[in-house]
């Protein structure tokens, strides 16, 4: 339980900074730009792709959110030694939404896109696509850590 909710702890925080800090940088004809997550959500609806948009925000910023908060939520209180309310609705929510979480597939279409810029601009990684990347790797990592008689425990406590 210690190891898991230190990996989800870490991983809420580099998800944090992946959100604020800027994912890539362009330079061409001297012009220099970089965006963030939500920025290229922004640019993805402005550009006439309202649907990709929605789509990016749900599985790369709403959903991972959603993630660790009802992960965290279910964790720290049996840490705790107590029991989250809702524990049964809270797990069924989470094991709804964890199948739509899906950064992995943003980093790696961003990348090739990244690499097919190289040819038309100067292309600089960002501190936030390097946070992206931390925060897959620490989730995978909780995941592989995580017991999840952890949750049932407390459960059957209180039934005896």
């Amino acid at each position: 339980l210690d190891r898991t909710l230190a990996l989800l702890l870490a991983a809420a925080i580099v998800f944090a900074f992946a959100n604020v800090a800027p994912v890539f940088e362009l330079e061409a004809q001297g012009l220099r730009t970089s965006s963030t997550l939500m920025g290229a959500v922004r640019a993805l609806a402005e550009t006439g792709w309202p649907s990709v948009a929605l789509l990016v925000f749900v599985t790369v910023i709403l959903v991972p959110a959603m993630q660790l908060a009802l992960a965290l939520y279910l964790l720290v209180p049996i840490r705790l030694g107590r029991v989250a309310r809702g524990l049964r609705a809270a797990v069924r929510t989470l094991a709804a939404v964890w199948p739509w979480g899906m950064v992995e597939v943003f980093l790696l279409g961003a990348l090739v896109s990244l690499v097919k810029l190289t040819d038309v601009a100067h292309v600089h990684l960002g501190w936030g696509l390097y946070a992206v990347a931390a925060y897959i790797l620490l989730v995978a990592l909780a995941v592989s850590v995580f017991e999840p008689r952890v949750l049932w425990r407390p459960l059957e406590a209180l039934r005896a």
